[in-house]
């Protein structure tokens, strides 16, 4: 019989984010070795893009494994306030507490993905029945939170978050990060001389979902999947539209999500006329985004030029490498544009200037062969990057090996 796992998130499919793509294929790739629960709240995020939930706790077997998903607060509108934000963030690591509180008797280790920080909360019960936690950590929220405006930067509730979060990881049995830049700042915080108990994995893609796929596109298409947040700064990318329309008369956009953002987005392409190139759309099921991608000539990866993202490394790479797509990104991760050198799969623009995000694109676009060889060469660095290592990793800690 395989042993018990329970997997904690605030995200998870069908929300197309970051967080919600990298807790399934980690949840996939863990299903083989065990049997792996997922704890999550009803689908929320992007805000208002579902419906609200009518109940309080339910059940699901999909995805090949158990889903239990606990009522959350959704927020009403697109850019909540402050208060429904935090109605947001914090219930539902309460209620998973008490979920846990009775249902870890049986289970072998507990995977906890944050941002949110409020999802430490449930180390609490870990540690009372003695489990293996595993942290995976995947952003500084408290850092990006600060930097957006959501909280003040001296504040009792940051000094009081940045301790307790310091606390967990000292107190977790194994850490992992899809962020070099990350991994050695962890460790600058958690003082494990040995690097031990923090490891580096990045994305690992479903190989066998996310490829090409049959289909083309009948014109120039270039796609976006994911949130329309500050953090990415789609505006950038927006804003650059006018100079490669000049020169790239048949393209057209495709952005798939929503968040905070989009009505902005929506208001700047109206005001710079060329909102009949752009298509704002909903997320989609997991199981489309393979094909969405291979119908596109060129996918983009967004960020902001603020200096809080450089670890970021939006999964969606990975995503787009694994199904072919060449990629133009932008902004200011240092983890972004050392991923883009490493696989050869694009071209990395630093910063967020439209004229250096136009060329870019223009150049792309236009280079045939470039556009084939970015092809194979993202699909090759996905092929080479996988969680294979981690089972081992895990295996060890547990005593399977």
């Amino acid at each position: 019989m395989k042993k018990r796992v329970i997997i904690v998130t605030h995200h998870f499919p069908p929300e197309a984010t970051g967080g919600a793509s990298r807790i399934y294929e980690l949840a996939g790739s863990l299903q083989d070795y065990y049997d792996v629960t997922v704890l999550c709240p009803p689908p929320t995020f992007p805000f208002t893009k579902y419906k609200n939930p009518r109940y309080l706790f339910r059940k699901e077997n999909v995805y090949g494994f158990c889903v239990y998903r606990l009522w959350n607060f959704q927020p009403s509108k697109q850019y909540p306030s402050m208060f429904q934000r935090l109605l947001y963030y914090a219930i539902f690591p309460i209620l998973a507490l008490f979920f846990l509180i009775t249902h870890l008797r049986d289970v072998s280790f507990v995977v906890i993905t944050t941002p949110p920080t409020s999802l430490l909360i449930t180390t609490l019960a870990i540690r009372l029945f003695r489990k293996k936690l595993i942290i995976d950590v995947r952003d500084f929220w408290i850092d990006l939170a600060v930097s957006l405006g959501y909280i003040k930067k001296d504040s009792l509730i940051v000094k009081s978050a940045r301790k307790f979060e310091e606390y967990c990881w000292r107190k977790s049995d194994l850490i992992i990060t899809n962020s070099r830049i990350i991994y050695d700042a962890l460790n600058s915080n958690t003082k494990d001389p040995n690097n031990s108990k923090i490891k580096y994995f990045p994305f690992s893609v479903n190989l066998d979902i996310f490829k090409k796929v049959n289909g083309s596109c009948a014109e120039k298409q270039i796609v976006y999947i994911g949130n329309f947040g500050s953090a990415q700064n789609l505006n950038g990318l927006i804003n650059a539209l006018p100079l490669v329309l000049e020169k790239v008369t048949d393209l057209r956009v495709h952005l798939y999500g929503g968040g905070d953002c989009e009505p902005e987005m929506k208001r700047l392409a109206r005001d710079l006329n060329i909102d009949k190139y752009i298509k704002f759309n909903d997320p989609v099921p997991r199981e489309q985004i393979p094909k969405i991608l291979s119908q596109s000539t060129l996918g983009i990866i967004a960020l902001s030029s603020n200096n809080v993202v450089r670890y970021a490394l939006p999964t969606k790479s990975f995503e787009y490498f694994a199904s072919g797509l060449p990629v133009v990104a932008y902004g200011s991760s240092d983890e972004l544009e050392l991923i883009m050198r490493e696989s050869g799969a694009g071209v990395y623009v630093r910063g967020d200037d439209k004229k250096d995000i136009a060329d870019a694109i223009v150049n792309v676009i236009n280079d045939k062969a470039a556009l084939s060889q970015y092809s194979i060469n993202g699909r090759k660095f996905a092929e080479e990057n996988t969680f294979h290592s981690l089972i081992s990793d895990i295996q060890i800690l547990i005593g399977e090996k």
